[in-house]
């Protein structure tokens, strides 16, 4: 037998549809709250009484569950479903990108693992617990960086659910932040050293064609714009870079050379690109005679002019001069 209602309900109509209607008292102030019985008008007065009954009897147990907390909302709530309900709430205060980036930790890793232990909830998470999920992340591959992010999107979805007060202190304070990943430095090699040397001199070339036509010109500005010259023309599919070049050398320099701008680039095209191929132009016949390339041969030089200084300085009693060839 249901038990009698606390409060004065009725059953009323509205808009074809059957509500329990009851008077609740809070604060002072009595409300009428409604709750839909679920069933179509013409229904017998029997199977609408009984409906009447249980929907009234699960909204006292609900009311009497509320006060019981002391008017907190419920926090026996998943963690993610949580998560999911969070999103929602503050996805106006994001910008796009940063709700599309907690969206896909919240469907992703944090899904999968809490899903899995549908025991742990926004009441009873632990920091054994939260420590737990970051060791899974590790161990799936995860850097530290990443990590961060999910302790700063959960920290704070945990910190609203303290200020609606569904919990009385927030887990994620008691657990340290990861820690970033360290920096390792290394070293440049020589292969490297020289090809930034060969590019730096490259880029600066327009400092000196500029200072050789007597003007004034700031050199880490002509290294920036070389540097895009030179990208803006290897962009261009024609040899040399033709067109890119020319229009290039245009804007970033026009104002540099002023008047002096098309002697400007004629002096620095033959210097960049003219010159180094005519240089070039007579390796381009060297033939290997014998089944051995020409680089091993020139290795093989390297290595008899190496053991010819190493033995006439041996002699003198130095250590003699090192020719190494790579």
């Amino acid at each position: 037998m249901a038990a009698t209602p606390r409060f004065a309900a009725s059953i009323q109509q509205k808009n074809g549809r059957l509500y329990a209607v009851m008077q609740v008292k809070k604060n002072g102030v009595t409300k009428p709250v409604w709750r839909a019985l679920g069933l179509p008008l013409g229904t017998s007065q029997a199977k609408v009484n009984k409906r009447f009954r249980e929907v009234v009897a699960q909204y006292e147990q609900a009311f009497l569950e509320e006060e019981q907390r002391g008017g907190r909302p419920r926090a026996d709530i998943p963690v993610y479903d949580y998560l999911v309900s969070f999103l929602k709430r503050v996805e106006p205060e994001l910008q796009k990108s940063t709700i599309h980036s907690y969206r896909a930790m919240v469907q992703g890793k944090i899904r999968r693992y809490f899903e899995a232990r549908p025991q742990l909830t926004v009441e009873n998470l632990k920091p054994q617990d939260i420590q737990g999920f970051y060791q899974k992340l590790f161990s799936d591959g995860v850097v530290a960086n990443t990590v961060i992010h999910y302790h700063a999107l959960l920290r704070r979805a945990f910190q609203q659910a303290f200020k609606d007060e569904m919990i009385d202190a927030n887990p994620f304070d008691r657990v340290g932040r990861p820690r970033k990943n360290k920096f390792h430095g290394e070293n440049y090699s020589e292969e490297e050293l020289l090809t930034l040397l060969q590019l730096g001199c490259l880029y600066a070339l327009p400092w000196f064609v500029l200072n050789a036509f007597g003007k004034e010109a700031d050199l880490i500005t002509c290294l920036a714009s070389g540097s895009m010259l030179e990208l803006l023309t290897s962009a261009i599919p024609l040899p040399g870079g033709t067109g890119g070049a020319e229009g290039g050398f245009a804007l970033l320099f026009g104002g540099m050379f002023g008047a002096q701008a098309s002697a400007g680039f004629v002096l620095w095209r033959a210097i960049e690109y003219f010159l180094p191929t005519l240089c070039a132009a007579p390796l381009l016949g060297l033939r290997s005679t014998s089944g051995e390339s020409i680089n091993h041969r020139f290795k093989r030089y390297g290595v008899r002019l190496h053991r010819l200084f190493s033995r006439r300085g041996g002699g003198k009693g130095s250590d003699g001069i090192k020719i190494t060839f790579k």
